[in-house]
């Protein structure tokens, strides 16, 4: 028969691991809801960035007035401004900074919308943007293809 001090080692040993498991499962969630929080934070920049909304703001104008489609060079830089804040974010997914299906969730629709309206033919030529400069958000989007999104109601 072992002896209480070999039984009380075995006990502190699988105890021990038990803590370390126990540790590194609270690291890890932690890590992803922390990930999860900064995607967020990325996503809503969209409305609250004031550079963004200033852009969005003349973008509109040129629309309603339909100066967007006949001077399309002169929205050429708030085109870009959002071009380039979707395209950081759809690198900062490709590069497992961000959450997919967050960003997926509350930018999906806004993200085609924008390429679709700026880099269609005859504006991506006028204000002469390039399909290339944004070749990852292109490529999330078509990976995305029409699925719904990852959020279904009721799901926590």
């Amino acid at each position: 028969m072992a002896d209480w001090n070999t039984v009380w080692s075995a006990v502190q040993a699988i105890g021990t691991v038990g803590a370390v498991g126990v540790a590194a499962y609270q690291i890890a969630k932690l890590r992803a809801d922390q990930r999860g929080w900064e995607t967020l934070k990325a996503c809503e920049r969209y409305d609250t960035d004031p550079v963004i909304e200033a852009a969005l703001v003349r973008l509109k104008v040129g629309r309603d007035g339909v100066d967007l489609l006949i001077d399309t060079k002169k929205y050429s830089l708030d085109a870009t401004t959002v071009l380039n804040y979707l395209e950081g974010i759809a690198t900062g997914i490709c590069q497992g900074f961000y959450d997919e299906r967050v960003v997926r969730d509350h930018l999906e629709r806004i993200m085609r919308d924008h390429i679709g309206e700026f880099l269609s033919e005859d504006i991506a030529k006028g204000m002469e943007l390039s399909k290339d400069d944004y070749c990852r958000l292109e490529d999330l989007l078509s990976n995305w293809g029409a699925d719904k999104p990852y959020y279904k109601r009721g799901r926590l």
